[in-house]
């Protein structure tokens, strides 16, 4: 894990894009999964409550909302404090006292679990998550294994067959823009992508769940 967010902080334009803590996270999370980590919404072990105490922040807030909004909601200055505060928890005698609580999921057991609760995974974040989730999720499991995943970009090519477009457009800026509301392209992110591993491997979510 180390090693991927020290990708992130000095590469950040080719993985990311740009500075993002938005994107950070969604990709982190992927890539926990795909690099067969423990999953966890706090992916750096005890470091919500660390920022929550730094912050004064009690109520239920994720560590990234809380940093968002201690950085006038700007998504690049929060990246940037991320850091900051990242190496100030990693030397604190809470982050060195605590043990690795987590969980392991499949990419497809994740996606399975949130089909009919959306918001435990999207949060408010909309389909841009599961973009940048999916980039991660490539990249720690091309890190965890001999070949290459390329998920994301199988998905963005049929996508754009699906929907016979060839604008360049990320496929979640399609499925948005062929969506009536938000709420509306999530539930067509789930029927698409399952429509996808119908056709690409014989398969539907569940079943590769399984």
């Amino acid at each position: 894990m180390d090693e991927i967010l020290n990708e992130l902080k000095n590469d950040y334009v080719s993985i990311l894009g740009k500075k993002s803590l938005n994107r950070l996270v969604d990709f982190v999370l992927g890539f926990q999964i795909g690099n067969e980590l423990e999953f966890t919404m706090d992916f750096k072990h005890g470091f919500l409550g660390w920022i929550q105490k730094k912050y004064e922040v009690y109520d239920y807030y994720n560590w990234d909302s809380i940093l968002l909004w201690n950085n006038a909601m700007s998504d690049s200055l929060a990246f940037d404090a991320f850091f900051t505060d990242l190496a100030t928890f990693i030397e604190s005698d809470e982050a060195k006292e605590l043990q690795v609580v987590g969980e392991k999921y499949s990419l497809y057991t994740l996606f399975s679990k949130t089909k009919n609760r959306p918001a435990l995974f999207f949060g408010n974040k909309g389909l841009k998550k599961a973009y940048f989730f999916l980039n991660g999720y490539d990249y720690g499991f091309s890190k965890a294994n001999e070949h290459l995943s390329e998920l994301n970009e199988k998905f963005q090519k049929w996508i754009e067959i699906k929907y016979g477009v060839t604008t360049g457009q990320e496929w979640y800026r399609i499925i948005n823009f062929y969506s009536e509301t938000e709420d509306d392209a999530i539930k067509n992110f789930y029927q698409l992508f399952d429509e996808f591993l119908i056709d690409t491997t014989g398969k539907n979510l569940e079943q590769s769940a399984n």
